[in-house]
């Protein structure tokens, strides 16, 4: 019975020395990121009405890096296909803005602690796909694609909508073919 009790008092010991040492380097479970501490062309992007009060953004963490904390910061209450967000990186209570972020966009989580950002800008018949990495210092366009929309499919870039046209073409789908071929190269007719 002594020795249970002297191994929990132990272990109760250990798991206190660990915990008081997170926590005095400064490392919490929940890092926090406030309306006050966001850079100013993040907290600018908005009128005086919709930034009244401290609840006008929403900040998610998102992880940690070898400077600090990352979060994507976004308005509360503006229609998502009108707004922006950004990730926002925090070391030391002092936050940056790292990269504004469309309404959609993915990360990808590959090498290191920064995520890669990848998201496409839509028009109406087409989207340009952009990706961006961290480079060490800061983010970098690494990808700018241009994608084609047919009839509400997508059939990839310029290259791969001319080879689905003519796999069309070859199975006897003209109409296909000649819509491909229109809404990617201007071309009417076959």
């Amino acid at each position: 019975m002594k020795i249970a009790h002297t191994a929990s008092w132990l272990s109760s010991l250990l798991l206190g020395a660990a915990l008081f040492g997170w926590t005095a380097a400064g490392e919490t479970s929940n890092p926090w990121l406030a309306a006050e501490e966001l850079p100013r062309d993040v907290s600018n992007s908005c009128t005086p009405v919709s930034c009244a009060d401290a609840a006008a953004f929403h900040a998610n963490w998102v992880g940690r890096t070898p400077h600090g904390n990352l979060f994507v910061v976004s308005r509360a209450g503006c229609m998502p296909e009108a707004c922006s967000s950004w990730l926002i990186e925090k070391h030391d209570g002092v936050a940056r803005a790292l990269l504004e972020l469309p309404d959609e966009f993915r990360f990808h989580r590959v090498t290191g602690r920064y995520p890669t950002v990848e998201f496409e800008a839509r028009t109406y018949a087409q989207a340009l796909r952009l990706r961006y990495e961290w480079n060490g210092s800061a983010y970098a366009r690494t990808l700018a694609q241009r994608v084609y929309d047919v009839n509400g499919f997508e059939c990839g870039t310029r290259d791969e909508c001319r080879d689905s046209a003519a796999r069309a073409l070859r199975a006897n789908d003209v109409d296909r073919a000649q819509q491909i071929w229109q809404q990617v190269d201007g071309v009417a007719w076959i």
